[in-house]
């Protein structure tokens, strides 16, 4: 299995935001030209949805135009619950979980190639999921291989090693991205206190601290039939799903342990904060991090056709502001929706020329524009339209039908997933300026510049910037020079 920090970093968050207007690059053998002509399942996913006697629930979509099942089982478990001084225990249980189909000399493994399936898995900030993509007539292997990861397991110190050597070699591979280190500097100021200050793939130190029975009491304690939904969709039968998942993975009577989960709060921030980075590369870069409402908050769809209105290098208000009066070379908007608040992001990139004020004051002026309902209805309806197809179009497939029920239930918001299009489509440009009004607002941003050090001069012209804004901001500073040589070859690669 191909694993990569950045790689799953880039595709658990297109996933996070398959509910609010972005591409989910999905597991599918069907393409979109043939996907988009069948039928997408008309079934409420709460009528769907079953809980078997051990407590896992089990949802059920069938899709008889696909010839092929996911089977995906999610556990409502993510890096948030990470134990304090252990971030990244989550995704090495994960990566401990995922060699289970290696067990038995990797039968189930072989199996499972062998039929033409494909499975991975992925560790997010509220959520842990682990998917198979099968032939249809694989059901049984499917919930067999699921079933594995279920059972009663204590962690060796090997394999622990093993797990824990494959975390760490993506963390390290994913401190060479400039993004994602500017992206990691400005969360850890967006959240002072929350887990999710921490990426879901873990702190190497800290990883490095996670022991077999560390490991042991956090699968014990979470990874338990009750904490767990088994999505199913594709070209079955309800009533044979239900029989063998009784059969199999229903047969494990592992009790959850009760115990205290305490999340720290994250106190309410009350005014900018802001990280300023220099690296070697030729472009400045800007990641703004807002906050963002909850998924079971009322102005959550508000904020998902905002993202759309946002848009990106193709459309929406940032190509309007920031590239086609060319400040910018790219810019885009993403919202993270979350069980807990969590961010909408404006990324954007710029020349080294292009001074760092330049480029937020930019964003700063198109902001004001939309909380003064300075833009046209037709920008509306257009950033409306581009969520709703986006939902829509990620409801077709057996695979993306699944992810998204799975998602939504992770969030404990199983029922929102029947209604997200309807939210959409009522947002109203008042809605949008009543949350621009409270949300895009210096007081409730985290800031992240990454400045270019293309020369001598432009490194002294770089080093002036590092004061704390006239607005009382928060400010600090911060060299990544430790990766100079790498952060030159992937701007080249750009």
């Amino acid at each position: 299995m191909k694993r990569q920090t950045a790689h799953n970093s880039r595709r658990k968050n297109a996933f996070a935001r398959i509910v609010s207007g972005m591409t989910l690059i999905a597991f599918t053998s069907v393409a979109f030209g043939q996907a988009a002509s069948c039928q997408v399942s008309a079934q409420s996913p709460r009528d769907s949805a079953i809980r078997l006697p051990n407590g896992l629930r089990l949802i059920v979509i069938e899709e008889p135009a696909f010839p092929m099942l996911s089977c995906q089982l999610w556990m409502h478990a993510g890096s948030m619950n990470d134990p304090t001084g252990a971030s990244g225990t989550c995704h090495v249980v994960e990566h401990l979980l995922s060699e289970t189909i290696k067990s038995n000399g990797g039968s189930l493994a072989r199996q499972l190639v062998g039929s033409g399936g494909r499975f991975d898995a992925f560790t997010s900030d509220d959520f842990t999921v682990f998917l198979e993509n099968l032939p249809s007539s694989q059901l049984e292997l499917a919930l067999t291989l699921q079933a594995e990861r279920l059972k009663e397991k204590t962690f060796t110190e090997q394999e622990l090693k093993e797990a824990s050597q494959q975390v760490v070699q993506e963390v390290e591979e994913s401190q060479n991205n400039p993004d994602r280190t500017l992206m990691r500097e400005v969360r850890a100021l967006r959240y002072t206190r929350h887990p999710y200050k921490n990426l879901p793939s873990g702190v190497e130190e800290e990883i490095k601290l996670v022991t077999p029975q560390m490991a042991t009491d956090f699968y014990q304690q979470y990874f338990v039939p009750a904490n767990a939904t088994l999505v199913i969709a594709g070209d079955v039968n309800k009533a044979r799903v239900v029989k063998l998942a009784e059969q199999t993975i229903g047969m494990i009577q592992r009790k959850k342990i009760e115990s205290p989960s305490l999340v720290p709060f994250e106190p309410l921030q009350t005014g900018e904060r802001r990280v300023y980075l220099k690296y070697g590369g030729k472009k400045n870069k800007l990641f703004i991090a807002f906050q963002a409402p909850a998924a079971g908050e009322p102005n959550a769809a508000t904020a998902a056709v905002m993202e759309s209105l946002l848009g990106n290098s193709v459309g929406g208000l940032l190509k309007d502001f920031v590239l086609d009066t060319k400040i910018c070379d790219s810019a885009s908007a993403a919202f993270e929706l979350r069980k807990r608040p969590g961010m909408l992001a404006i990324s954007a990139e710029a020349p080294a020329n292009v001074n760092s004020t330049k480029m937020l004051s930019a964003i700063d002026e198109m902001c004001e524009k939309i909380k003064d309902g300075s833009f046209d209805e037709a920008a509306m309806s257009e950033a409306k339209k581009r969520a709703v197809f986006s939902l829509l179009k990620n409801k077709v497939g057996p695979y993306k039908a699944a992810f998204q029920l799975g998602f939504f239930d992770s969030l404990e918001k199983l029922d929102q997933a029947e209604v997200w299009q309807r939210q959409l489509e009522s947002v109203s440009k008042q809605d949008v300026m009543r949350l621009a009004a409270s949300y895009l607002v210096p007081a409730k941003r985290s800031v992240g510049f990454l400045l270019a050090q293309t020369s001598a001069s432009q490194s002294q012209k770089t080093a002036s910037l590092f004061e704390p804004s006239s607005n009382g901001a928060e400010s600090k500073s911060r060299n990544n020079n430790n990766n100079n040589n790498n952060n030159n070859n992937n701007n080249n690669n750009n």
